[in-house]
């Protein structure tokens, strides 16, 4: 009899161990999933993150940024009587008309290519206008605190306009050796004094040639 009980003994403890042998592989098999699953929804949350840090690459997220418009920014509160007007034309793109309108105060060419000859025509009575191409900032404003008394190296490229038969003129381009394609800073003084500014942005040499009218005002406006 104490045989028997002693068989029944081993067997039941046998089965015991089966038992929890088997709940232990499970459970590494459900940790292992899980692992797996979390690992899953943090490379997913990773991808989510990386795109939604992506900045948006396209013109019209660009332009917004700089504030790519077009339109001069009036820094003294009279620089509209100063400056009333400006006309911007280059010589590497757009056709005749595209670089030939009338000075105003919008609606002014604003993209340019590196290395390009770029005229400016002024209406001023002012006399004497310089300009700078300048670092982008988005503050316009603080070109008023700016010191543009002369020796003023902090600059691309500069003209100190001259009067001839249509007006006040000046020319400049920026040297694709001293500046890198983006945004710069048209910005106007006059005696020192910075009056107004336009945001304008540079490509690289050749990159617009080949463009259309239309599609170089869209790349001012978008």
């Amino acid at each position: 009899m104490k045989k028997i009980i002693a068989i029944i003994l081993v067997i039941f403890t046998l089965a015991c161990l089966a038992a929890c042998g088997s709940t232990v592989d499970n459970g590494g098999k459900g940790n292992d999933t899980k692992a797996e699953s979390a690992k899953a929804e943090d490379a997913t949350a990773d991808a989510g993150s990386d795109t939604a840090g992506t900045p948006e690459t396209s013109d019209k997220k660009d332009a917004e940024n700089a504030g790519l418009t077009g339109e001069l920014v009036f820094i003294d509160p009279d620089g509209d009587e100063v400056i009333r007007g400006v006309s911007i034309s280059g010589n590497r793109s757009g056709t005749a008309e595209f670089n030939s309108k009338e000075p105003a105060t919008e609606g002014i060419r604003c993209i340019f290519e590196l290395n390009e000859y770029v005229e400016v025509l002024l209406d001023t009575e002012a006399g004497s206008v310089s300009a700078y191409v300048l670092e982008h900032r988005d503050d316009q404003s603080s070109y008023g605190k700016t010191d543009f008394s002369a020796p003023y190296d902090d600059f691309f490229a500069a003209f100190i306009s001259e009067p001839d038969e249509d007006g006040y003129t000046g020319t400049f381009y920026v040297n694709p050796e001293d500046a890198e394609p983006g945004y710069y800073d048209l910005v106007f003084t006059v005696d020192r004094k910075a009056v107004a500014s336009l945001v304008t942005r540079f490509f690289s040499e050749g990159e617009l040639e080949a463009k259309t009218d239309a599609e170089l005002e869209k790349l001012m406006r978008d």
